[in-house]
C-alpha cells in the first residue's frame, strides 16, 4: 500500500466513530456566527409577524383599517403584499391562502392575480428554494427523513420532478414544506420555477377570486350596491369558485397518491430484486395526502 493511500486511510479512520458512521466535521466559527446571525433575523421577522396579526386580533376593527391603508398606499401596498407572501412561502410561513383572498379583497381580480404571483412566484419560491437548499439543507433533510410520506414524495420529484412539483401545487401540503422538499431534490431551479408558476396560478385566480367575492358581498350588505344583477352575479361567482376550489384539491390529490403510490411499489420491487423481505403495507388502500388544517397526516 502506497503512502498516499495510507494516508487517505488514515484520514478516514479519524472521521469514522466506534460504530462504523461517518462523524460530521466541526464547524468553523464563521459558519457557527453566520448561521445564528440568519436565524435570528428569521426569529425576529417571524416575531414581528406574530406581534402583528395578536395586535389585530386584540381588537378585529384593526384589520380592516390595515387593509384601508395598505389599499390607499397604491403601489406600495403592492409591494406590502408581495413581502408578507415571501413569509408565507419559507418552510415556517403559513397563511398563503389568506393573504392571497386579502389581495382579491383588495385590488380587482387581475391585479390581485398578479401581486399574488410577483410575491409568490418571483420573490417568495425563489428565495426559500436557496435558502433551504444552502443554509437549511441539513435541517429539511432530517425532518424528511422523519416523515415517511415526505421520503416517498422526495423520490418521486427526484423521478419526474416537473410533473410532480405541478401537481403538488394543486395539493394541500403547506407551500413552506413544498419549497423545503423540492430545494433538497437536486432539481433545477428553472424546473421548479416553471412548475411551480404553472401549477399555482389556477390556485391563485381562485383564492383571489374569492377575496373579490366577499368584497363584493360586503358592498351589498353595506347597501354601496342594490338591485338583483349583483347578487345573481355574486352567488355565481360564489359557486364556480367553490366548485374549481373541490376539483382542483381532489384532483391534486388523487394524482399525487398515484405517483406516491407507484414510487413506493417501485422502492418495492427494487427491495425484493435484492432478495430483502417487504412486507404489504396494508395502508396503501387509504389515500396518502389528507387534506386536515393544512397539514400531512401520519
Amino acid at each position: 500500500m502506497s503512502h498516499e493511500e495510507l494516508a487517505s486511510h488514515a484520514s478516514n479512520d479519524d472521521n469514522t466513530n466506534p460504530n462504523g458512521e461517518e462523524e460530521e466535521e466541526p464547524e468553523t466559527r464563521s459558519q457557527y456566527i453566520k448561521k445564528w446571525i440568519i436565524r435570528g433575523i428569521l426569529i425576529s421577522v417571524l416575531a414581528g409577524c406574530v406581534g402583528v396579526i395578536i395586535w389585530m386580533v386584540l381588537k378585529p376593527s384593526r384589520m380592516a383599517a390595515l387593509i384601508e391603508w395598505i389599499r390607499g398606499l397604491g403601489i406600495w401596498g403592492n409591494a406590502i403584499c408581495c413581502a408578507i407572501f415571501i413569509l408565507t412561502t419559507l418552510p415556517f410561513g403559513t397563511g398563503y391562502t389568506e393573504v392571497a383572498i386579502a389581495c382579491g379583497f383588495l385590488y380587482d381580480l387581475w391585479i390581485g392575480v398578479a401581486t399574488t404571483f410577483i410575491g409568490t412566484v418571483c420573490f417568495g419560491s425563489p428565495i426559500a428554494f436557496f435558502m433551504c437548499k444552502y443554509l437549511f439543507n441539513k435541517p429539511v433533510m432530517k425532518y424528511i427523513n422523519k416523515k415517511e410520506k415526505l421520503k416517498i414524495l422526495l423520490k418521486a420529484v427526484q423521478s419526474n420532478g416537473f410533473t410532480i412539483i405541478f401537481l403538488m401545487r394543486l395539493s394541500p401540503v403547506p407551500m413552506g414544506i413544498q419549497n423545503a422538499l423540492f430545494a433538497v431534490a437536486g432539481i433545477r431551479f428553472w424546473v421548479f420555477i416553471t412548475a411551480t408558476g404553472l401549477g399555482l396560478l389556477p390556485e391563485m385566480f381562485v383564492w383571489v377570486n374569492m377575496g373579490k367575492t366577499i368584497n363584493n358581498i360586503s358592498e351589498i350588505v353595506s347597501g354601496h350596491k342594490s338591485g338583483t344583477a349583483p347578487k345573481v352575479i355574486m352567488g355565481v361567482q360564489i359557486g364556480i369558485t367553490v366548485i374549481l376550489l373541490i376539483f382542483m384539491v381532489l384532483l391534486g390529490r388523487h394524482v399525487l397518491n398515484k405517483a406516491m403510490r407507484v414510487e413506493k411499489d417501485e422502492e418495492r420491487q427494487g427491495l425484493l430484486q435484492n432478495g430483502q423481505d417487504v412486507h404489504h403495507d396494508e395502508c396503501m388502500d387509504s389515500p396518502l395526502v389528507e387534506l386536515d388544517k393544512g397539514r400531512i397526516q401520519e
